[in-house]
């Protein structure tokens, strides 16, 4: 309903009462009986988000055109920063971003309603007039159309800013691959070729490259949880030894990948046991079925504790330890975004732990096409990268002004039919 309104307030509208007798054209069509050669009527209503998204290019004089702006499309907007770190909103304008020709024409129309000097043919011009649809523009800024909740990317196309948003992410993101800084940086930006920049400039990154030990295939049967947090992994990897600890106990969901890890220093089954009390059952409830290997620290008192909750446990067999595959899968990216962060901060393992973990959380998994922390939250989390542009800070900060504005100015236009 909301966008059948909005694309009404598109028109100028007069509302006149016309006498039954004097409109017998309209009674006839609304009484003609539907023919067997009609076209079906359907309650497809996806032309009109068309033509409301076409609304941005058209520059009417209209009343519509003089309803009260959007909080949202009043904000000065202050360009990207060129030096590292987090610029605050307060901080003065830098130089507007540098955008590709291509681009800064899209600009110039979507604000000044000027057609570029190429296109000069009908073909041309709807070809320009398609592209500039994908896009807006806030302040001085150029966003593509999509993004975190329909925000929109914002365009960048100066290298200096490419690169430095590219180590950014990759860095924040605990150094994993290309898959997961490109949707870091896809979901808030936007590029000619930005996975192509982001493959190649991560092989220039030198830790990952000390760190780079190859990609071992990991033949594991794929299995079904019937919800979160029902069916659980749970295994201990080995670490160099710190802070006298050297074991990681993991426990990883597995139906959206969520990992809970503590280290420890001793690997008994008491320590596991009040990990599995302290950091998954009093936090995700409990799991139906947990799977673990032959390891003594997963007997006695972990035998004892999940038999009093009647929990099925599942050891695999001593000759495929490897059927516990969502939990065996994920440990070689735990650990070296344990061993990046440490290095990183110049910190003993055991103290990123915690980090390491939220690393994996918000990582985007390649069978899902989407992070444990949104399958579980039904969001996406605020990462470090979106408060490093005031642009974005105040985008996402007047997202909910914005539509209560568009609900207010259609109420009271709707008053006044």
């Amino acid at each position: 309903m909301v966008r059948w309104l909005a694309y009404i307030l598109l028109f100028d509208l007069e509302v006149l009462h016309v006498k039954a007798k004097d409109n017998a054209l309209a009674d006839g069509l609304s009484r003609r009986p539907v023919q067997p050669d009609d076209d079906a009527v359907t309650d497809d209503d996806e032309w009109i988000t068309a033509k409301l998204n076409d609304s941005y290019l058209v520059l009417s004089s209209s009343p519509a055109a003089n309803l009260p702006v959007p909080s949202f499309l009043q904000l000065p907007l202050t360009a990207l920063q060129v030096e590292d770190g987090a610029p605050s909103p307060d901080s003065p304008p830098s130089r507007p971003l540098d955008l590709s020709q291509r681009h800064q024409e899209i600009l110039t129309f979507l604000k000044d309603g000027k057609n570029p000097p190429s296109a000069s043919t009908y073909a041309v011009n709807k070809a320009f007039l398609r592209k500039a649809s994908r896009y807006f523009v806030v302040g001085d800024c150029l966003w593509r159309r999509s993004g975190i909740e329909g925000a929109g990317r914002l365009v960048v196309d100066d290298k200096e800013q490419q690169e430095r948003l590219m180590r950014m992410a990759h860095e924040e993101s605990g150094h994993k691959g290309v898959l997961t800084t490109a949707r870091i940086l896809e979901e808030r930006y936007f590029w000619k070729k930005l996975l192509l920049d982001v493959r190649e400039w991560i092989k220039t990154c030198d830790s990952c490259q000390r760190r780079e030990k190859g990609h071992k295939e990991v033949e594991i049967r794929p299995t079904i949880a019937p919800g979160p947090w029902q069916r659980i992994g749970l295994d201990i990897t080995y670490l160099p030894k710190a802070l006298g600890q050297r074991y990681l106990v993991v426990a990883r969901d597995d139906m959206s990948g969520w990992v809970e890890a503590r280290a420890l220093r001793h690997k008994s089954s008491r320590s596991v046991a009040r990990f599995l009390v302290e950091d998954v059952f009093t936090r995700h409830g409990l799991p139906i079925q947990v799977t673990t290997d032959q390891g003594t620290e997963f007997k006695g008192v972990v035998d004892e504790l999940l038999n009093k909750y009647k929990i099925d446990i599942t050891r695999t067999s001593v000759f495929n330890p490897r059927a516990n595959g969502a939990v065996e899968r994920g440990h070689p990216p735990l650990k070296e975004a344990i061993l990046h962060a440490a290095r990183t901060l110049g910190v003993p393992w055991p103290e990123v732990v915690s980090l390491a973990c939220w690393i994996d959380r918000t990582s985007i998994r390649r069978q899902y096409g989407a992070s444990p922390f949104s399958l579980l939250h039904a969001h996406e989390p605020v990462l470090p990268i979106d408060l490093s542009s005031p642009e974005l800070v105040q985008k996402y900060a007047v997202i909910k002004d914005d539509e209560d504005a568009l609900l207010a100015a259609i109420a009271e236009r709707v008053a006044r039919l």
